[in-house]
């Protein structure tokens, strides 16, 4: 037996809800506070969307392609720091102005990111390690400034620079040593004629951001209609 109650009725979940907020907020913006609420929405699109990662592993990939003998190991990680630690420091400065602005927007944004994600009481400092490091690395900094904001109630970027700077650090480093790793992974196999030739091409693929685009896209929309197909087939079958 089929459910009663139509999807119009069910309460809008936390994207729409934030969708909702970003046209709000940009309604009441004044015309100097909307480039900044343009550049918020650009950093949420990049981070939380395909962009971030499909631009870090392609330049990781590309510096691998190219410099594939030992001395190229520590280059990579090295450009590996460099290219998340700025890219961090900058996405974190604009999210931590940006939300500090625009109060509707970061409520949403955090529910958004709540659903996926445990709140934690008591902001950064309170945290363990390991959970900074969940924060600053799997989700990024715009992410961390919102629980920073929310869990401490406190605005402004002197505030918490700090917290943007470790959770760069922690991401920065944690990228660095894992591309470190890949890249040995792969020097080693170009040491070997039979498999020098698979590694080539899997690193040539990686350094493809098209090939990072497309799987971060594919795989919530696959997850999305197997979860549509799942609820039908409960539906159905009652």
């Amino acid at each position: 037996m089929r459910s009663v109650v139509s999807t119009e009725s069910r309460p809008p979940g936390p994207l729409r809800l934030l969708g909702r907020a970003i046209v709000g907020d940009f309604k009441a913006a004044k015309a100097t506070q909307l480039l900044m609420l343009l550049g918020m929405v650009l950093v949420l699109v990049y981070e939380w969307g395909p962009g971030n990662e499909a631009v870090v592993v392609s330049v990781i990939a590309s510096v691998v392609d190219r410099y594939d003998g030992l001395g190229g190991i520590p280059l990579v990680a090295l450009v590996a720091f460099v290219v998340v630690f700025v890219s961090q420091m900058v996405l974190g400065t604009i999210s931590l102005t940006g939300f500090s602005m625009f109060d509707r927007t970061a409520q949403a944004a955090w529910a958004f990111m709540q659903s996926n994600f445990e709140e934690e009481r008591g902001g950064w400092w309170t945290l363990k390690l390991s959970t900074r490091w969940a924060l600053g690395f799997l989700l990024g900094a715009s992410a961390v400034v919102l629980f920073q904001l929310t869990m401490t109630g406190k605005v402004g970027l002197r505030t918490h620079w700090r917290v943007v700077r470790q959770s760069g650090l922690l991401a920065g480093v944690s990228t660095a040593v894992l591309s470190a790793l890949i890249a040995a992974a792969a020097w080693v196999a170009r040491q070997f004629p039979a498999t020098e030739p698979a590694a080539n091409r899997v690193v040539g693929v990686a350094s493809n951001p098209l090939l990072w685009i497309a799987l971060f896209i594919a795989i919530p929309i696959i997850g999305a209609l197997k979860g549509r197909l799942v609820g039908e087939s409960a539906e159905t079958s009652e």
